[in-house]
């Protein structure tokens, strides 16, 4: 029922086919349930009969005025309730929320509302609804979590999302990279057009849409948590990201194939060692132009 319909209906204009149709719409029986809804508010004493008598008693001043008086009470329920609508949307429908955040190179370990713990790497975001009944929880970026044992228990990200009850395990969701990794119990993961289900030490990632279950990993947790980031085939430019993530700086490539794969790791403490560790294995030199920009290239000298 489009909004010129409603607008008809209170101006009295629709035909007796249109008003059926309204009647039996799901817009008029909205606007039916918050009528009623005004009815809470106590209108002042009115005694109509009285009212009438007094009206007619009084001369007639030339002018004849016809008034419809319930089409008239209809459109002043509609207004009240439209505005009762807009009232409820504004102070009732809105749920205070929550934030965390991280800055280049900077990581955040803390506690939701249900006992769930997370560490949030370098660079991300994660908020959820205060009271987070629902359990769940939006995440732009990297995290660990270890899920307290209860019900469903979400993460969503703008490529993916995440469902678990009591488990460990790693989401990543950067750019179109999104990869997650199950350390404990099992997870279930809805990304790149697929649904799979994860058991422990097992990996889903998903490149530009395109999903992978590739590979398993050994490790207890990840390594980011331990200041080292590493990788496993990945393309050159999700590493290049990362360490400009890690340590707040800019890499410009020349003539670098940064979609090649790379797989290796780097440490989060020292910016010398790291650029070794992902230039060395590709044969590749890297310069800084000034204290925040570095320049990679094939141009080994």
């Amino acid at each position: 029922m489009e909004s010129k319909d409603i607008k008809k209906w209170i101006d009295g204009t629709l035909t007796e086919e249109e008003q059926r149709g309204f009647e039996n719409s799901d817009a008029f029986k909205s606007l039916e349930r918050l009528s009623k809804s005004t009815m809470a508010f106590k209108a002042p004493e009115y005694d109509a009969q009285s009212e009438l008598e007094r009206l007619s008693k009084r001369k007639p001043s030339g002018k004849v005025v016809s008034i419809t008086w319930t089409r008239t009470f209809l459109r002043i329920a509609a207004g009240l309730a439209l505005l009762f609508a807009c009232t409820y949307l504004i102070f009732y429908n809105s749920s205070p929320s929550t934030l965390f955040e991280t800055k280049a190179g900077m990581k955040k370990d803390f506690i939701l509302p249900d006992s769930s713990f997370v560490a949030l790497n370098a660079s991300s975001s994660l908020s959820y609804s205060t009271e987070m009944n629902n359990r769940r929880v939006d995440l732009n970026g990297e995290a660990y979590f270890k899920v307290k044992k209860g019900s469903s228990f979400e993460v969503k990200t703008s490529v993916g999302m995440v469902t678990v009850l009591g488990t460990q395990f790693n989401v990543k969701s950067r750019d179109d990279f999104f990869e997650v990794v199950c350390y404990e119990g099992l997870v279930r993961v809805e990304g790149g057009g697929k649904i799979v289900n994860l058991q422990p030490h097992q990996v889903f990632r998903s490149i530009k849409g395109a999903p992978v279950l590739e590979f398993t990993v050994q490790d207890a947790d990840p390594s980011w948590i331990h200041n080292e980031s590493s990788f496993r085939s990945v393309p050159f430019a999700a590493v290049i990201r990362e360490l400009q993530i890690q340590y707040n700086v800019t890499v410009t490539t020349k003539d670098v194939d940064t979609n090649q794969l790379f797989t290796g790791r780097f440490p989060h403490n020292d910016l010398q060692l790291a650029l070794q560790s992902i230039s060395l294995p590709l044969n590749l030199s890297f310069e800084f132009l000034n204290k925040n920009h570095i320049l990679l290239s094939s141009e080994f000298e």
